[in-house]
Parts: structure tokens; C-alpha cells; sequence
């Protein structure tokens, strides 16, 4: 198990994202004990943090973390040891509102990074592009069919994408009943209407 603390201030007059009292903890016992990892890893403060382990070889370890010493880490021996791999920051534009990177489930060198956009890497992160042209944009989960890694989910504040060849395209399944609204009011007429914004619909 791996956890991610991250620290979070909030002002009246102002936000800041991160501190120094996050970090990456490691559990070998099911959550009884954490240890703190710590090798390799960029000094503090740190925002949000995401992990993810390679289905297929699960020693390798990716952390993306927001600070200002870059974007991505990578340990091949479950976290005892961390080495850079990108400051790339579109991999994670708003670190405290995305944050998530997610392996391939039959290559540990090919990376999902949700954010504005979904990024797509085969090299294990050191370089990324855009997968995702004329999907919406906001990108928060990315469901990926470990039987058929071509066959994929993805669901962000426009909606649900899907898509049937790895990502090159994506067809938007717009018949599903599951948009957020942002606010509901009723009028006033017997019976009464409900009325609602959607998010970014």
C-alpha cells in the first residue's frame, strides 16, 4: 500500500497549496505500519501527490508530486529508491484539482496523466502528448480494461469518453444520464419545474 499525505493551508485572503508536513508513506503489512520513503524524492513543500504501481511489474513505482523541484519520480524497488524522470508540468497543470497518473495494465512504460488534458507517455513518462484531442477537457478517472488495454473509459467534467483503440480515438457516450449539476431550483408553477446548471454543459 502506498499513501500520498499532502498539506493544505487556506487564508481568507489567499490559497496556498502545499507543505512540509506531506510526504509518501509505504505499508507491507496491510496499513498497521507506515514507513516514510524519502530517497530520491524532491525537498519539500509538496502538494497533491498521486501513485501508481506497474500492474505487470509491480516494483516499479511511479509518484507524481506537486513541487518545485519537478513533476515526476520513478523507483524500481518499490520505493526505497526514487530517481527524476519529467518536469514536464502539463502532466499535471493544477496539481490540487487533477493529480492522477495511471499505468497500462501489460506495459509498466506506458503512462495516463489526467489533467486539462489526458496525457499519454510509452516511455515511462519522460516524454508525453496529448491522447485525448476533441474530448472535453478536465480529465478526472481513466478506466482501463486489463484484458484489452485498448479498450478504455474516461470521465471528466464533460462526461464519459470512450475509446476502443488505445486512445487514438474516442467516442462520447452522451445517452448516459450522469452529468453534474452545479445548482437545482424549482419555479413556480403547480406542479413545479426543477431547473439546473450543468458542470461546463
Amino acid at each position: 500500500l502506498y499513501a500520498g499525505m499532502w498539506h493544505f493551508r487556506r487564508y481568507p485572503w489567499t490559497l496556498v497549496d502545499g507543505g512540509d508536513s506531506g510526504g509518501l508513506y509505504r505499508s507491507t503489512d496491510g496499513g498497521e505500519t507506515w514507513k516514510k520513503l524519502n530517497e530520491g524524492l524532491p525537498q519539500g513543500p509538496w502538494g497533491r501527490i498521486a501513485v501508481a504501481a506497474a500492474p505487470s511489474n509491480p516494483s516499479h513505482i511511479y509518484a507524481l508530486i506537486a513541487a518545485k523541484g519537478g513533476m515526476l519520480w520513478q523507483s524500481m524497488d518499490r520505493g526505497d529508491h526514487w530517481t527524476p524522470v519529467s518536469d514536464n508540468r502539463a502532466l499535471d497543470i493544477r496539481p490540487f484539482y487533477f493529480s492522477r497518473v495511471i499505468v497500462s495494465p501489460q506495459d509498466e512504460n506506458k503512462l495516463y496523466f489526467l489533467s486539462f488534458d489526458i496525457m499519454e507517455s510509452v516511455d515511462g513518462g519522460k516524454t508525453a502528448h496529448n491522447t485525448g484531442r476533441g474530448v472535453h477537457s478536465d480529465h478526472h478517472a481513466l478506466w482501463i480494461d486489463p484484458k484489452n488495454p485498448s479498450r478504455m473509459l474516461d470521465g471528466g467534467d464533460g462526461g464519459v469518453y470512450l475509446s476502443m483503440d488505445g486512445a487514438k480515438s474516442w467516442q462520447f457516450l452522451d445517452a448516459l444520464p450522469i452529468e453534474q449539476f452545479y445548482m437545482v431550483a424549482t419555479d413556480s408553477a403547480t406542479p413545479y419545474n426543477l431547473c439546473g446548471g450543468l458542470q461546463d454543459n
